[in-house]
């Protein structure tokens, strides 16, 4: 049964995506890099637009490496420590079926445009740089993410309203290029 399931969904969310099975975590990974899902007399193509997953931990085995290094934005969120928000996240309702922001033709329309901003020189230099800095700091992202990042360098650009990227729409890697929790001082000091 695929029906209203990650096989065919647009947008999905997975609660402690590193707690699965190994057969579970494959079928991810599968979904996650050729959005194929097999099943007997169905439709294999998996429809997926974006993934977000949380965890309590980050992995440390190199069994879930893999399926680490395939999510790009990683952010460590915290408690919350102001009782105003503590008091705003108990009395806010959760909206049963809330409103959609953007449509998928939306998306669609949009990832076509940043598939066409240009990235220049410029912005590849300081990506060698960063890299060797980052190297010297015995951080080494995979190269799968530094491919990644060209691609988020656009959508950044395209965020800011132009068709040319610049240095300044690297900001977002200091979400991407960290592997431990404890490079992420130093990723975010290096990028910005």
């Amino acid at each position: 049964v695929t029906e209203h399931k990650l096989p065919r969904a647009y947008v999905a969310f997975l609660d402690e995506i590193f707690k699965g099975s190994s057969a579970i975590l494959n079928t991810n990974l599968r979904i996650m890099n050729e959005r194929i899902f097999n099943n007997v007399d169905d439709n294999p193509k998996v429809p997926l637009i974006s993934m977000f997953g949380a965890s309590n931990e980050v992995p440390a085995g190199d069994e879930l490496s893999a399926l680490w290094d395939r999510l790009h934005f990683r952010h460590k969120v915290s408690a919350l420590r102001e009782s105003s928000n503590f008091v705003k996240m108990l009395s806010t309702p959760i909206p049963e079926n809330p409103t959609p922001v953007v449509s998928l033709e939306d998306i669609a329309a949009a990832n076509v445009l940043v598939q066409q901003v240009r990235v220049t020189d410029d912005v590849f230099e300081a990506l060698r740089d960063l890299r060797s800095d980052l190297m010297k700091a015995s951080i080494e992202p995979s190269e799968r993410r530094w491919v990644d990042a060209v691609a988020i360098i656009r959508a950044e650009a395209f965020f800011n309203g132009r068709d040319v990227a610049d240095t300044e729409d690297t900001r977002p890697l200091m979400h991407v290029l960290w592997n431990r929790e404890d490079d992420m001082r130093e990723v975010r000091k290096q990028v910005l």
